[in-house]
C-alpha cells in the first residue's frame, strides 16, 4: 500500500488504472488517489459555491440538476471532517454539494448521478432525515460522529444501469433505485454497489442530501430525481418578518438606513426575490 502512494504522488499510476480490488481497499482506508497536492503559493483560492455548505443547502424544486463544470470547494466549513465523522465517507468531503427537500406527497424516493467524462470519476454521497428540526444543520456542531444517515454510499464505480433500464452512459453512476425502496438506515462501503435501495417516504418528511466528489476533479455531473413521492417544494415561501436596518450613528450608516431585511420561512435563492 505504501509503494503505491508513492507511485500515485509521482504521478505515475493513474487511479482508474488500479484493479477494483486495489482501489477498494485503498478507498477503504481512506487513501484517495485523486487527491491532488498543494497548489503553489500565491495561487488564487477557487470562490466557493454556498450550496458546498450545509446551510446553502439548494432546495429541490426540478427534476434534475447540472454542473458542467463540477464543484470547486467544498466550501467553508468541513461538515464531515476529514474522516466523516462515522459516515460511509471516510475521506470527509471533496468538492461537495447539499441538498435539501420535504416530501409533498407520499410515494417512492431516488434519484441518479450520472458524471460529465467517461472516466475517472467517483461520486459519493450520504442523506439524513432531519424531519422537525428547526436547523437541520444542526446535526453537524460539535466535534463528534454525527448522526447515523438514512443512506450512505461509498462505493467505487460499479454500474452503468438500474432502476428498469436507465442508464448513464459514462463510467460512475450512483444513487438510490426508486423501484426497490427499503426501509431503515443503509450503509454501502467501497466495495458495495454503486446504487443502493431508495426509499418510501411519507408526506413531511424533510431530509439533507450530500453530494461528495471523491475523484476531486472538476468534471461535473447531473442528478435527476426519479420516483411516485411528490418532493419538489414548487410552494411560494412566506415572509416570517421585515424590518428595517439602522444605527444609532450615521456616520457611514446612510447606505444600512436605506435597507430593510426580510426573513422568509425556508431557504431561498435570493436572485428570486423581487
Amino acid at each position: 500500500m505504501r509503494h503505491l502512494r508513492a507511485l500515485l504522488s509521482a504521478g505515475l499510476l493513474m487511479a482508474q488504472t488500479l484493479p477494483d480490488s486495489v482501489y477498494i481497499r485503498m478507498k477503504e482506508q481512506g487513501v484517495n488517489p485523486y487527491a491532488s497536492p498543494p497548489p503553489p503559493p500565491g495561487t488564487p483560492l477557487p470562490l466557493n459555491l454556498a450550496e458546498s455548505d450545509c446551510p446553502g443547502a439548494i432546495r429541490i424544486c426540478g427534476a434534475s440538476y447540472s454542473y458542467p463544470g463540477g464543484i470547486p470547494t467544498a466550501g467553508q466549513t468541513l461538515e464531515l471532517g476529514t474522516d466523516g465523522r462515522g459516515t460511509c465517507l471516510l475521506g470527509g468531503e471533496h468538492r461537495s454539494v447539499w441538498f435539501i427537500f420535504t416530501v409533498q406527497q407520499s410515494g417512492t424516493m431516488g434519484f441518479l448521478l450520472c458524471p460529465n467524462a467517461a472516466s475517472g470519476n467517483d461520486y459519493d454521497f450520504a442523506m439524513w432525515d432531519v424531519t422537525g428540526l428547526q436547523d437541520p444543520c444542526s446535526i453537524f456542531q460539535g466535534t463528534g460522529n454525527v448522526p447515523t444517515p438514512i443512506r450512505c454510499n461509498f462505493s467505487i464505480p460499479n454500474q452503468s444501469t438500474c432502476c428498469g433500464g436507465i442508464s448513464c452512459s459514462n463510467d460512475g453512476l450512483t444513487g438510490l433505485d426508486h423501484t426497490n425502496p427499503q426501509a431503515g438506515n443503509i450503509s454501502h462501503g467501497a466495495g458495495g454497489p454503486a446504487v443502493m435501495p431508495g426509499l418510501n417516504v411519507t408526506a413531511g418528511q424533510t431530509f439533507l442530501l450530500l453530494i461528495d466528489n471523491w475523484s476531486n476533479n472538476n468534471v461535473g455531473f447531473t442528478i435527476t430525481f426519479y420516483g411516485t413521492a411528490q418532493y419538489f417544494d414548487n410552494n411560494p415561501p412566506q415572509m416570517d418578518s421585515v424590518y428595517r436596518v439602522c444605527s444609532n450613528s450615521y456616520d457611514g450608516q446612510l447606505g444600512a438606513l436605506e435597507r430593510i431585511r426580510v426573513r422568509f420561512n425556508e431557504l431561498i435563492n435570493p436572485a428570486t426575490v423581487a
